[in-house]
């Protein structure tokens, strides 16, 4: 895998964490802020994939003219979550941060 480009702020954990996901099948769900003042914070979800060395987001991969993808946010990251079925599953969550649904 060539170098990656890590958006601005984003944790060690937090980029460890999105490794086994670049190019894989499953979507995730990213949420960024500061973990002392973000309530839900700025969330982005898809499939993650690189394009030259950015790390991009597209929420499907259906090859419509009207699916736009993202490039990662800044951070810091508030909490990855793999979105699969039947349930969510939390693989990365910022430990000072407490939002309304973990309190």
């Amino acid at each position: 895998m060539e170098s990656i480009s890590w958006p601005k702020a984003w944790q060690p954990e937090a980029r460890a964490a999105l490794l086994e996901f670049i190019d894989s099948e499953d979507r995730v769900e990213i949420t960024v802020g500061d973990p002392s003042t973000s309530i839900h914070g700025t969330v982005l979800a898809g499939y993650i994939y690189l394009e030259g060395a950015e790390l991009m987001i597209a929420y499907e991969r259906s090859g419509r003219a009207d699916v736009h993808p993202w490039p990662l946010l800044a951070g810091p990251v508030l909490e990855i979550v793999k979105l699969s079925r039947p349930r969510r599953r939390s693989i990365y969550r910022h430990p000072k941060w407490l939002s309304p649904r973990h309190n």
